[in-house]
Formats: C-alpha cells, sequence, structure tokens
C-alpha cells in the first residue's frame, strides 16, 4: 500500500493462480454430468422419455427377479430371469410409446399419467402372469403379485417419464 497526501491507492498483488482440489473421480462425474445433461436438453420429448422409461424398466425387471427369487432360489441366469427382465422393458417401450394420449383415445376422457402407467403395466404384464398359473406353488398368489408389481412398475416409470419427459402434443409434434 503506498500513501499520497491522505489517498491510499491499493496496488494489487500479483494475481495467484488458485487450483481447486478436486479429485479424479469427481471431476470424471461432473463431466459426465454436464456432458449428458446437455445432451440431454437437445433431445425430442419421445426421445427423453425413452432415455427415462428404458433404464427404468431394466432396473425394475431385475428387481421383480430379485423378489422372485426369495421365493424361488436359483432364478438367476435362466429363461425366467431374461423373460421377467424383457417384459418389464416391454412396459417400459409401452409407457414410453403411450405418453403421447393424455385423453382416451374412445371415449375422450383424461388420463393421468399414474392411471395410464397402472393400466398399460397390468396388461403387458397378463402374459407373464398366465405363465405363473403354471408354478405347483400358489399359482394365484404369484398371478395377482405379477399383475399387481407391473402395474405398480409402469406407473412409477410413466409418472417420472412424464415429469422429465413430457407428455401430449410435445411428442408428436
Amino acid at each position: 500500500m503506498i500513501m499520497l497526501q491522505s489517498f491510499v491507492i491499493f496496488v494489487p498483488r500479483p494475481v495467484r493462480r488458485v487450483d481447486l482440489q478436486i479429485s479424479k473421480k469427481r471431476y470424471n462425474f461432473l463431466v459426465s454430468f454436464l456432458f449428458l445433461y446437455f445432451f440431454f436438453m437437445k433431445l425430442s420429448s419421445l426421445q427423453k422419455r425413452f432415455i427415462i422409461a428404458i433404464p427404468l424398466s431394466i432396473l425394475a425387471g431385475i428387481i421383480c427377479v430379485a423378489v422372485a427369487n426369495s421365493s424361488t432360489p436359483g432364478i438367476w441366469g435362466t429363461a425366467l430371469m431374461w423373460t421377467i427382465i424383457t417384459n418389464r422393458i416391454v412396459i417400459g417401450m409401452i409407457v414410453g410409446l403411450a405418453g403421447a394420449y393424455t385423453r382416451h383415445p374412445i371415449f375422450g376422457f383424461p388420463i393421468p399419467s399414474y392411471f395410464r402407467g397402472f393400466c398399460l403395466g397390468v396388461f403387458v404384464s397378463f402374459s407373464l402372469a398366465a405363465g405363473a398359473m403354471m408354478t405347483p406353488e400358489a399359482p394365484w398368489m404369484i398371478f395377482w403379485a405379477t399383475l399387481v408389481a407391473g402395474g405398480v412398475y409402469g406407473s412409477v416409470i410413466d409418472m417420472l417419464a412424464t415429469k422429465f419427459g413430457g407428455e401430449g402434443k410435445d411428442l408428436v409434434g
């Protein structure tokens, strides 16, 4: 600091380089997040719905297989496991496409996303539930549990896809 006749003049110090102490792991996460964020912003609403619905349906399939494994051990790696996961992926695909319908196509009443997802989840899960009737132990319990799980998964997937991806005329226009 230099004083001249009652005036104070601040002489700036040389600018020091400030290194942010960030780990490589956090840096990679941040770069990946920003890339996905900007990539996601440029997508159409239908693409956003699919990007949200498909991973959620795969997660729902894995959860469903884990629950099924608790009652029937040894399901991992079998054809039944792939059938369950594929069925849940189909729920995600159908729910992703059905977001264009905000009103019933025949009767015209409004359809909320949770109800649309529940109905589609139950409809798609019906084939898997009918196959559950072939099990010797508690076939009706497995049948209804499969339908309810499909409805819940469809409802959750549709609500999240609608929240982040949109619905209605955004998808088709």
